[in-house]
């Protein structure tokens, strides 16, 4: 364990960590649905469950799940049944970023393209229940202090 949070202290960011984390976080995201959500919804059916928006999403937004796989619309959008598991007051939704290559790298990593989200995190926002922290996730190791 040392030594992976030592291994993390010297990454300048998440390409320098690929090698560990094999880019988990492109490959699930989170919805926060709250504790009265009905779990029986996951049992139906139908292929895919509507979210509704609370407020309109951005381009940058749209873009973001439009490549994990979501079809969005003006105020919702549609995410696959197949691919959700709840846990707890959140939908995790496993579905690869289309962006990510056969190498594990962001087609558009570097780029204006690349959507907010997926830049936001860093060891100082771990908590923040927006992000979906993945087990071998970087930020995870750098937030973390060597006891010797």
């Amino acid at each position: 364990m040392k030594e992976l949070i030592k291994e993390a202290k010297k990454c300048k960011d998440c390409t320098e960590w690929l090698h560990r984390c094999n880019s988990e976080c492109c490959k699930v995201y989170r919805i926060h649905v709250g504790k009265y959500f009905n779990p029986d919804v996951l049992k139906t059916t139908n292929k895919y469950l509507k979210c509704d928006f609370d407020k309109p999403k951005t381009k940058d937004e749209k873009n973001y799940f439009k490549w994990h796989g979501a079809i969005v619309r003006r105020n919702d959008m549609l995410v696959r049944i197949k691919d959700i598991t709840l846990e707890g007051e959140n939908l995790v939704i496993n579905r690869v970023c289309a962006q990510l290559n056969e190498k594990g790298l962001c087609s558009v990593h570097g780029t204006k393209k690349k959507p907010k989200m997926c830049n936001e995190l860093d060891e100082n926002n771990l908590n923040n229940k927006k992000f979906n922290v993945t087990p071998n996730c970087l930020y995870k190791y750098k937030a973390m202090e060597v006891k010797e």
